[in-house]
C-alpha cells in the first residue's frame, strides 16, 4: 500500500512539473503587456522590461506578497505561483502600471 501512495505522489509530482509554463509579460510604454493574465499553479511568470526607464514590479494581494526590486531596461525577473488566487501587480516608480493575474 505505501509502494503505490508513493508511487502517486511521485507521478502527481512529475505530472505538475512536466505541464509548467514560463509566461513572459512585457512592460513597454509605460504599461504591462497584456494587462490582465491567467495562468495556473505551477508556472513561472516573467517580467521582461522592454521600456526605457526602470521599474518596479510589487504584489498588492497580501496573499501573494512579493517585490520584484527595480530593474533596468531589458532585464527580466521571474516569479513561480504555486497557490490558486488572483494577484493584483502595481509597478511602485509608476503607479499607473497596473495588471490582474489570474492563478487558476
Amino acid at each position: 500500500m505505501f509502494n503505490k501512495i508513493f508511487f502517486l505522489v511521485v507521478l502527481s509530482a512529475l505530472c505538475t512539473t512536466a505541464y509548467s509554463e514560463e509566461h513572459i509579460i512585457s512592460q513597454n510604454e509605460l504599461k504591462f503587456n497584456p494587462p490582465i493574465k491567467v495562468i495556473k499553479p505551477g508556472d513561472t511568470l516573467t517580467f521582461r522590461n522592454s521600456d526605457s526607464v526602470v521599474h518596479n514590479i510589487i504584489s498588492q494581494t497580501e496573499e501573494f506578497q512579493f517585490d520584484l526590486g527595480k530593474f533596468k531596461p531589458g532585464m527580466m525577473r521571474s516569479l513561480q505561483f504555486k497557490s490558486k488566487g488572483v494577484v493584483d501587480i502595481e509597478c511602485t516608480v509608476h503607479p499607473s502600471m497596473k495588471m490582474t493575474l489570474f492563478i487558476f
